[in-house]
């Protein structure tokens, strides 16, 4: 595995390279592919341009040189005021609605208050590893910067990987919040091949994940890595 340290003077490398594997993934983005992925990014083509670059033996095609972009501040960027205990009446109802137990949301998640286009609003929060919230109520389903996996490690061994943190929830609502194990609430299965640095220490892994197209490859994807 070929590390490759961004440009902010950080200490630990957002962006690697499996060369064994001729594939890349950007932590910063929660992004990742193969060379083909890579040149459509760096030089902004199609699939077809770049391979037709490629075939004219194109010397100014290049894999190796950062390449610098400004990027304007989005206008919908989430601010968040204020986190606090889990208590609004609306949030509650959201939580009976979707058959969460109350007190398994409050042990685990937060009240989130928040602005999005200067308006206000009220949600359920999962802090993911990076700092940043995953947040839902009954009409949005929202993330704040950055965005990032949630590793919950209780020295169990056994860890529990969910797509989304309502279905972490609901397996503590249905077992008892105070279920054994660990748990990996991916918040997006663009970290499916971040979560295996974590998964690969693991002994058991066990997948409760979306029944849908994407969710089938990102599973398909663990399955393989660890034969389950």
């Amino acid at each position: 595995m070929v590390s490759l340290s961004d440009s902010g003077g950080k200490h630990t490398a957002s962006f690697k390279v499996n060369t064994q594997r001729n594939a890349w993934f950007d932590h910063g983005v929660g992004v990742g592919g193969n060379f083909i992925d890579l040149g459509i990014r760096l030089h902004r083509c199609t699939v077809e341009q770049l391979l037709s670059r490629l075939s004219a033996g194109d010397r100014s095609l290049s894999f190796h040189q950062p390449v610098k972009e400004t990027r304007a501040e989005p206008e919908h960027k989430i601010k968040i005021i204020k986190v606090e205990e889990l208590q609004n009446l609306t949030l509650v109802k959201y939580l009976h609605e979707r058959a969460i137990d109350y007190y398994t949301a409050k042990a685990w998640c937060r009240e989130v208050l928040f602005t999005l286009n200067e308006r206000r609003y009220l949600a359920i929060g999962l802090k993911n590893n990076s700092g940043g919230y995953e947040l839902r109520n009954a009409q949005l389903k929202l993330s704040s910067s950055p965005k990032d996996l949630t590793y919950i490690d209780n020295g169990i061994g056994t860890v529990h990987v969910f797509e989304g943190f309502t279905d972490f929830l609901s397996l503590l609502t249905l077992n008892g919040r105070d279920m054994a194990g660990d748990f990996l609430v991916l918040n997006s299965l663009s970290f499916v091949a971040k979560s295996l640095e974590i998964l690969q220490q693991c002994p058991t892994v066990k997948l409760y994940l979306d029944h849908d197209k994407a969710a089938a490859k990102g599973g398909l994807s663990l399955s393989k890595q660890f034969r389950l």
